[in-house]
Formats: C-alpha cells, sequence, structure tokens
C-alpha cells in the first residue's frame, strides 16, 4: 500500500496564523481605504477647482499615492492568496491521485481476499463431502465385512451339519 503524506497539504499552525494574518491585513486595508477615499475624493475635487494651487496638487498627489499604496497591496496580497490556492490545488491533486490509487489497490486486494475466501469455502466443502464419502465408504465396508462374516458362519454351520450329519449316517 502506498504511503501518503499528509504534510503536503501545509495545515500547519503557521498556515492558519498567516491566514489569520491575511485576515487582519484585508481588515486593516478595508478600514484605510474609507478615509482615504473620502481624502482622495475631496482632493480630486480641489485640485480640479484650482490645478494652478501647488497645496491642493500636492494633497492630490499624496492621497492618489496612498490609493495606489493601498491598490497596490490588495493586489500583493490577491497574488499570495491566489499562489497558495494553487498550490493547495495541486496539493489535492496529487493527494486525489494518491486516494484513486489506493482504492484501485484496495479493490484488487478486496478482490483478492474474496477469491481466498471462496477458494477456503470450497476447501472446507470439499473436505466434509470427502469425509462423508469416506463415512458411507467406512459403513458399507463394515456391513460388507459383517455380512462375510455371517456368510462365514452360516456356511460353516451348514457344512458342519452335514459333516455331523455324514458321519452319523456313515456310523450306522
Amino acid at each position: 500500500m502506498s504511503n501518503m503524506n499528509t504534510n503536503n497539504l501545509n495545515l500547519t499552525p503557521e498556515n492558519v496564523d498567516s491566514i489569520k494574518t491575511y485576515e487582519n491585513i484585508i481588515r486593516q486595508l478595508n478600514a484605510q481605504l474609507n478615509p482615504i477615499l473620502v481624502e482622495f475624493q475631496k482632493s480630486y475635487v480641489n485640485y480640479q477647482m484650482n490645478p494652478t494651487n501647488n497645496e491642493y496638487e500636492q494633497i492630490f498627489l499624496t492621497a492618489n499615492s496612498n490609493m495606489e499604496s493601498l491598490n497596490s497591496q490588495l493586489f500583493s496580497i490577491k497574488n499570495e492568496v491566489l499562489q497558495k490556492i494553487q498550490m493547495l490545488d495541486q496539493n489535492l491533486l496529487q493527494i486525489n491521485g494518491k486516494i484513486q490509487e489506493a482504492k484501485k489497490e484496495n479493490q484488487y486486494l478486496n478482490q483478492n481476499y474474496n477469491e481466498t475466501n471462496l477458494k477456503q469455502y470450497g476447501t472446507i466443502e470439499m473436505v466434509d463431502e470427502f469425509n462423508d464419502i469416506y463415512n458411507i465408504d467406512y459403513f458399507t465396508n463394515l456391513h460388507l465385512f459383517i455380512g462375510v462374516l455371517f456368510s462365514l458362519y452360516v456356511t460353516i454351520q451348514i457344512f458342519s451339519d452335514r459333516t455331523i450329519a455324514n458321519q452319523s449316517y456313515r456310523s450306522r
């Protein structure tokens, strides 16, 4: 039977912690999203209304940079999660292949076991049948032996009576 390594799943405490870490990072980014978006909207409107004002331009560029930073962080987390999902998918496919191999081997072993049991039952039946045949032959031979002894006794009795009768007839 093939040895199945369950460590391929990578369901270790570290990975469970990394899942929680991703959840915490996403919550933090989600919490930052609304204030950054509000700031971006205000700075965009102010910048579009006063494009020559350097202060509005600087606030808009900072808000835009914050928005891009947040977006890149979300994108990198998305990529990491997708890579881990693909790795898990590959590991699950390998495990599924091993399970299919184990099922085939189990089916083969069950078939051999059933054939062996059928042969064993057949052997037990044959032994029982041979015991029955032996017992029948034994009793038949015993009856024949008793019959031969009885016939021999009867024959001896008949001939011994004739011999006695012949001797008494001759003696007269």
